[in-house]
Order: C-alpha cells, then sequence, then structure tokens
C-alpha cells in the first residue's frame, strides 16, 4: 500500500475536544501530529477499513439501515477521524483531521476539520466548519446519509485561501448500531493547491 496515494482515510479514536490556552483555532483535537509522516504511519491500518482513495465504500453492504440509526441514543454522539485528499498530476498529499457530531434526536450533523498537513507543503493553518442534516434512509447499498459543505480561510505559510470542503457520506454499521461515518472529501482551495476528490471517515 502505498503511503502517498493508500492512506484515503484516518481513523483518530478517543478523540474530543480540549481547551489550549492562547488557542488560534476554534477547536483543538487530542491528538495532533507536526509531520506528515508521523500522521500517516499512525493510522495507515485503518486506511481500507471503510473506504479507498476517492471515497467509495469498500463494503457498501454495511451502510446503516433505519433501524440502525434509530437505535442510536438520542443527543450527540462524536465521530472522530480525518480526511485525505491527493494533489492534482501526482503533487504532495493533504490529511486533515476532522470531527462529525451527529445529533440523533433532531437528525443534524455538525464539522470541524483543521490541523491540516500537505506532504510537500507541510503544515497548513486553520480550520472549516459546517453544518447539515441527515437522512435516516438511503436506497439500499447507493445514495448518501447527508451532504455537508464546510468553509473557512486556511493559511499556507503566510498565504491565505478561501477552502470549502465538501463531504458526501454515510453512517456505517457493525453490530447493529452506526459505529462510523465514511464517504469522499473533495476540497477546494482558491489560490492553492488542487487536490483530486478524496475520503474521509470517522468512528464514535
Amino acid at each position: 500500500m502505498q503511503l502517498a496515494t493508500k492512506t484515503s482515510i484516518l481513523f483518530l479514536s478517543a478523540m474530543g475536544l480540549a481547551a489550549c490556552d492562547g488557542a488560534t483555532e476554534p477547536f483543538a483535537f487530542d491528538t495532533t501530529y507536526t509531520t506528515f509522516a508521523d500522521i500517516s504511519d499512525a493510522f495507515e491500518d485503518d486506511v481500507e477499513t471503510n473506504v479507498d482513495e476517492e471515497g467509495d465504500l469498500e463494503n457498501p453492504g454495511n451502510i446503516a439501515s433505519s433501524a440502525d440509526i434509530v437505535s442510536m441514543p438520542s443527543g450527540s454522539t462524536i465521530y472522530n477521524g480525518a480526511l485525505i485528499a491527493e494533489q492534482d498530476a501526482g503533487g504532495g498529499t493533504l490529511i486533515g483531521q476532522l470531527q462529525l457530531d451527529a445529533d440523533f434526536t433532531t437528525n443534524r450533523i455538525d464539522g470541524r476539520a483543521g490541523n491540516f498537513i500537505d506532504s510537500s507543503n507541510g503544515i497548513i493553518l486553520g480550520s472549516l466548519l459546517g453544518t447539515s442534516t441527515f437522512t435516516d434512509e438511503v436506497d439500499g447499498t447507493t445514495g448518501n446519509h447527508f451532504e455537508m459543505e464546510l468553509t473557512g480561510t486556511l493559511d499556507d505559510d503566510g498565504t491565505l485561501m478561501d477552502t470549502t470542503l465538501d463531504l458526501e457520506g454515510n453512517f456505517l454499521s457493525n453490530g447493529g448500531s452506526a459505529t462510523d461515518i465514511a464517504g469522499d472529501a473533495d476540497i477546494t482551495m482558491t489560490g492553492g493547491p488542487v487536490y483530486d476528490k478524496g475520503a474521509f471517515s470517522a468512528a464514535r
């Protein structure tokens, strides 16, 4: 498995929000990484669990049913993971940590992405935020439980880039509940690198 091309998604388990004095970000993950090698090496084994490098599900039969979603406890459940995308024309690989907060009472889902590292450009500062709603049901193994647009401004060594991250995803079930969320991730940085469609995955 090629590290730069096969780390399509990363799971970051047991991660949540952490307070940080003087933080410039609206949120911070409990575990962060300072090099692309570290974040890739830590989670390479999890890559092929849910999606391939373009966000296609490895096992569409794992898409959660309406009963799986309805069985989730009411209120919010936090899913933590990551997104990854390859630069167009053989450039670097971008990894960003991702948190999705799904409210199973209101069917609202909030997203936060940050702590981006590009294998060729290094750390990219800033965060992306978004919100959407999800549906309990999809048509068999096709369709998505939700679509979400996250937006914000990222800073690549002084170059400010208005950025949009589009997620299309599904809840996945393992044993009768929605244990994971995964799908494709399309990130656009105005004035920055061009990335092919990537992937994301997160686990509760």
